[in-house]
């Protein structure tokens, strides 16, 4: 279970309201089935789990569910990345999930088997991005995405805030790990980074919602 929590970045109960008290079954359905998901991971269940969470994707997917919230649809597409075991395919849903947050007009909003709002969840998806392109071997994603984590945590409560400082102090330490094998791991690509650290904080503290919406 510890494995998979920190794998997944599932909240702990220290950081986190339980999801059964974020919804209300007899209005949410949807992110009461979420929930179902969430709890078939945390129990191991991951193919009962994808497919639970892929056929509610289909059914925000069809054009009467246009109107669903992005909100649901970045939870699913936050989870179903936490099934896969392609990397190519998790990376898919991982920017899925982002965009998905993104278009979600109001950060306060709770997303379903986290425990967390949009705006507190907002650092977590951009870390998880990140650990998708160290995988990778793409230095330049690595990097992007950090620094957006880095900034965005800085709005966060005091205990989400350093748990997950410290998590990005863990692949910032594996990413400078493997930078002196530059035939290795492709390292001549952060030359054609088209950012810098202090660019994109730039445009993040245009993006951050208010603290109201980090909770």
């Amino acid at each position: 279970m510890d494995a998979f929590r920190a794998a997944t970045q599932l909240p702990t109960e220290s950081d986190s309201v339980p999801p059964e008290q974020d919804i209300d079954p007899a209005c949410d359905p949807v992110a009461i089935d979420i929930t179902r998901a969430v709890h078939e991971l945390e129990d191991g269940r991951l193919t009962r789990a994808r497919l639970r969470l892929e056929a509610i994707w289909a059914r925000l997917a069809v054009p009467e569910a246009a109107d669903a919230a992005s909100s649901h649809r970045c939870a699913v597409a936050h989870w179903l990345a936490a099934t896969q075991t392609e990397p190519t395919v998790k990376l898919e849903w991982d920017l899925r999930a982002l965009d998905e947050a993104e278009s979600v007009p109001d950060w306060s909003t709770i997303v379903a088997g986290t425990g967390h709002s949009i705006g507190a969840l907002y650092p977590d998806l951009h870390l998880e991005l990140a650990r998708n392109y160290l995988r990778g071997n793409d230095a330049c994603g690595v990097l992007e995405h950090l620094a957006l984590a880095r900034n965005a945590v800085e709005v966060l409560p005091p205990a989400r805030r350093v748990r997950l400082h410290k998590e990005i102090a863990r692949v910032d330490a594996e990413l400078n790990r493997r930078s002196p094998e530059p035939e290795d791991w492709g390292w001549d690509r952060m030359a054609d980074c088209d950012f810098t650290a202090d660019d994109l904080a730039d445009e993040l503290a245009d993006e951050l919602p208010d603290d109201d919406g980090a909770g």
